[in-house]
């Protein structure tokens, strides 16, 4: 009777992986080659840096992070939570704080200009921005936007600046070539 029982075992183990085998082959993941991710974070973050101009010159400067929402789990289903990027951008979006502007700090952002992101398959990042009057950016204000964005990502563990692409496309322009940014020291 035992022999029986163990033959009966093996074979309920074997139809047990067989099935798992099964589900497991037809769950409609498909293998992909080796994705490489960023440095995870270090830590929590508490401030932002925003590229603002000194003189015609590109300066980061930091500030500290926008207070978070306290939100409802519920009321959140299928909301998209806003990101570092959009947060340093929408800061960006509003000019020197009057502390920033009385030390000579510039922006050449439009005040009245919109920025919204958007991350594409090809490992890139688009950066698009909005001004109601149509006006094309100019290339001091290019160069903030993507050492912002850029610094938003590596200000959170997110990698090497060098190896973050972004593109800017602006009203009725074609998309502004990629910028190099000077180091931000917080």
């Amino acid at each position: 009777m035992t022999r029986r029982h163990g033959l009966l075992s093996a074979a309920t183990l074997l139809l047990v992986g067989a099935l798992v085998g099964a589900v497991v082959a037809g769950c409609g993941i498909r293998p992909s080659r080796v994705i490489q991710g960023w440095e995870a974070p270090k830590g929590a973050v508490s401030s932002l840096i925003v590229y603002l101009l000194d003189h015609g010159t590109l300066r980061a400067v930091t500030r500290p992070l926008p207070p978070s929402p306290t939100l409802d789990p519920k009321a959140t289903a299928g909301m998209i939570i806003r990101s570092p990027q959009d947060d340093a951008l929408r800061a960006l979006a509003q000019g020197p704080t009057a502390t920033e502007a009385a030390g000579g700090l510039t922006s050449d952002i439009p005040s009245d200009a919109t920025l919204a992101t958007k991350y594409v398959d090809d490992g890139g990042n688009w950066v698009f921005v909005y001004t109601p009057d149509g006006k094309p950016l100019t290339q001091h204000a290019v160069d903030q936007i993507v050492c912002t964005f850029v610094s938003s990502i590596t200000n959170n563990g997110g990698g090497d600046s060098k190896q973050i692409k972004v593109r800017v496309l602006d009203t009725g322009k074609k998309p502004w070539p990629s910028q190099s940014c000077p180091v931000a020291t917080p």
